[in-house]
């Protein structure tokens, strides 16, 4: 497990079948910074387990999965499967902010 602290929200990347190296785990704490610094007050925790998807596809794709605690709201998963660990890291974390819009918009 490796984890890092953005202001108030922590942020876990757990990986499973494979290691990352320093500097991916830099990049994807980067991707989370610059797409959730204008709600990073409303988010607790988010929690990214990382595996490869060779149970499902044989092609070794990996399969990212974001666990996100919002403040004063339900807790949601956004899940993915690609071949490119960027690309997947890219796609759950621009879902996970979509989902995190939709939910404080929805409240006002």
């Amino acid at each position: 497990m490796i984890s890092g602290i953005y202001k108030d929200m922590k942020i876990c990347i757990h990986t499973n079948d494979f290691e990352l190296d320093e500097s991916n785990h830099q990049l994807i704490l980067r991707k989370f910074k610059l797409a959730l610094t204008r709600i990073e007050p409303f988010i607790k925790t988010i929690t990214m387990h990382l595996s490869t998807a060779s149970d499902v596809n044989p092609c070794n794709d990996i399969h990212c999965k974001l666990n996100v605690c919002l403040c004063d709201k339900p807790s949601f998963i956004v899940e993915d499967i690609q071949k490119d660990l960027d690309f997947v890291v890219d796609r759950v974390i621009q879902k996970a902010s979509r989902s995190i819009n939709r939910k404080l918009v929805g409240d006002m």
